[in-house]
């Protein structure tokens, strides 16, 4: 599977739901284990990103690429940064 895009977890995280050949009938096997996940663009996440699981199933390999034509042109709706840098003090309520 290849995706490209930028892909926003604000409060959640990015990644694949753990499904183990038990949990599905057997028409849906080959669906747990997959080949290969390459991601172009750029991955921001809340929580740890998980699209391979220690039981061996998910994605087998994994590539990410970052596409720099995001920067400059990015996709509509896409958060934009102000060029006016300042610092901020951040306090814990």
């Amino acid at each position: 599977m290849e995706i490209h895009g930028i892909f926003i977890a604000q409060s959640g995280h990015y990644g694949r739901d753990f499904f183990s050949t038990s949990d599905l009938t057997s028409q849906y096997d080959q669906y747990v284990t997959r080949n290969q996940l390459t991601t172009v663009g750029t991955v921001v996440s809340n929580g740890r990103t998980g699209t391979a699981w220690s039981n061996g199933t998910g994605f087998q390999t994994r590539l990410d690429y970052y596409d720099q034509q995001l920067a400059f042109s990015p996709p509509p709706f896409t958060p934009t940064a102000s060029t006016d840098y300042k610092f901020a003090l951040w306090r814990e309520q």
